[in-house]
């Protein structure tokens, strides 16, 4: 779906949705592209009522919180004089050069990394495989006869080649996850919270105070707080990523758009009404199709969706 910018007090026809307009705005305010009529004309719509007002913050809140994949906006208000274009022009540019860096600083330590909706797959050096979700970082640490990998950041599944005299051991957040013959899955989420998911064999987890052992089709989380209780599940469906697919069941929409944003191949952001947030709905989603998924989605939800470079808009 277009969005088109429009002068309401010009006579052009508006869009129907404020928060649309809003967004469509900042995305012209910070092309580069604007002139003097354009900073007019969206004086003018911003004066229109409060509700353009309050559309705008949102907006805003929504562009400084997409990271990566926007910058924040720039000063609006139309600059009065060639120096400020200039002032502006070297702001943009050092913003830019911090991001790289803190980017490059992020990354480069790291052995293997992904970008969100990357998939990875490596063969380490005893013949393991790792598979990284994307948005992810591993190091491995093969020293002195040991076994080692770290789980940086974002989720990995792990087929270990079994050696009894090697022990394979998977760090992620505060806790060790060590192998005994086994293929599992590792997530580790915001606040060194972690999941484990074990698909074939065993493995047993710790957090250095509590032990737990873990056969097919169990899970567990742990974190700061320690050991959770070891749980069902279906390791196939919890696991499903790896073969391009994601299966979610009876969760709240804002939850699968959110897992959703972590696979697919651009950011997916959900500004909806927190009502339409909680609603609860089931997904087996082509990670190769999503866009089709979205389609049948705003149908079946009497939803709206805002396509941009790089980025969807569900609200």
């Amino acid at each position: 779906m277009e969005i088109q910018l429009s002068d309401p007090a010009g006579g052009l026809d508006a869009p129907s949705d404020i928060d649309e307009q809003a967004i469509a705005w900042l995305v012209r305010l910070t092309s580069g592209e604007t002139v003097a009529e354009d900073h007019a004309a969206f004086a003018r719509w911003r004066a229109l009522s409060r509700d353009h007002e309050a559309a705008l913050a949102r907006a805003r809140q929504l562009w400084v919180g997409l990271g990566n994949a926007w910058a924040e906006p720039v000063q609006v208000q139309p600059p009065r004089r060639t120096a400020m274009h200039a002032y502006f022009a070297t702001a943009a540019c050092l913003v830019l050069a911090v991001a790289l860096i803190f980017q490059y600083r992020q990354d480069w330590r790291h052995d293997y990394v992904t970008a969100a909706g990357q998939r990875e797959n490596i063969t380490l050096a005893d013949g393991s495989r790792v598979e990284l979700s994307g948005g992810s970082a591993l190091d491995v640490r093969f020293v002195d006869g040991a076994r080692k990998v770290v789980l940086a950041r974002g989720e990995a599944f792990f087929d270990v080649v079994h050696d009894p005299r090697r022990p394979f051991t998977v760090i992620a957040g505060p806790g060790t996850i060590r192998d005994i013959g086994t293929a599992f899955g590792v997530r580790l989420e915001a606040e060194e919270r972690v999941t484990v998911t074990v698909a074939r064999g065993s493995v047993e987890v710790s957090d250095g105070g509590a032990d737990a052992a873990l056969v097919p089709d169990r899970r567990i989380a742990y974190g700061p707080d320690g050991l959770g209780a070891v749980e069902r599940t279906n390791a196939g469906q919890a696991l499903a990523w790896t073969r391009g697919r994601l299966i979610l069941e009876d969760l709240p929409l804002s939850t699968v758009l959110a897992e959703l944003d972590r696979h697919a191949g651009q950011r997916i952001v959900f500004l909806g009404s927190r009502k339409a947030g909680a609603r609860h709905v089931s997904a087996a989603i082509d990670l190769d199709q999503t866009a089709d998924w979205l389609d049948a989605l705003r149908s079946s939800q009497n939803l709206r969706i805002a396509r941009l470079p790089g980025l969807v808009i569900v609200y």
